[in-house]
């Protein structure tokens, strides 16, 4: 948020970030008024579009790298099965996502699980599909630094950054297929 308000030329003085709940409460604040603005994730930016907001900006045009699935474990000389396990269902979970045959069902789960009408749910669906194949799930050296330059920008890591490979366990990725 903060690279976008600067980027659209505002200074922190400018605005009062405030936290303001998850996504259907913040849309909810917004549409009463109570908050000039907000970021959101889909559905819920066709949501509001739908009901006549306008998109402002797109976190992708400040952090095209930015990983938004991460999974974070202790670092070990030995590989945890379980991690391994919940990994390998991720994988499953985006083939069967990407598979049209499943989009009707895809697209019920989630209108449902986001209480959302099924019109965004399926709009969603289609980015998300956009292109096709799942994405990987490994890790890349621009999304972990993405990650690390965020934190430092925002005082929760000292700078310099240290290098992102530190972060970075291959060895996951590599027993997935």
């Amino acid at each position: 948020m903060k690279r976008l308000l600067k980027k659209n030329g505002l200074k922190p003085d400018d605005v009062e970030l405030l936290a303001s709940g998850p996504p259907l409460q913040r849309c909810e604040k917004i549409k009463q008024g109570q908050i000039a603005a907000t970021m959101v994730t889909e559905p819920f930016d066709f949501l509001l579009e739908e009901e006549g907001f306008k998109v402002l900006a797109s976190s992708v045009e400040v952090v095209p790298n930015y990983p938004f699935t991460v999974c974070v474990v202790r670092r070990d000389e030995k590989i945890d099965e379980e991690i391994l396990r919940f990994l390998k269902c991720l994988k499953t979970a985006w083939r069967w996502l990407a598979d049209p045959k499943n989009r009707e069902h895809a697209v019920a789960i989630l209108s449902r699980s986001t209480n959302t009408p099924e019109k965004q749910a399926q709009a969603t669906y289609d980015l998300y599909r956009s292109p096709p194949e799942p994405p990987s799930l490994a890790p890349t050296e621009e999304g972990v630094t993405t990650v690390l330059e965020l934190l430092a920008e925002n005082g929760r890591l000292p700078l310099p950054i240290p290098p992102a490979r530190k972060y970075i366990d291959e060895r996951y990725f590599e027993r997935l297929d």
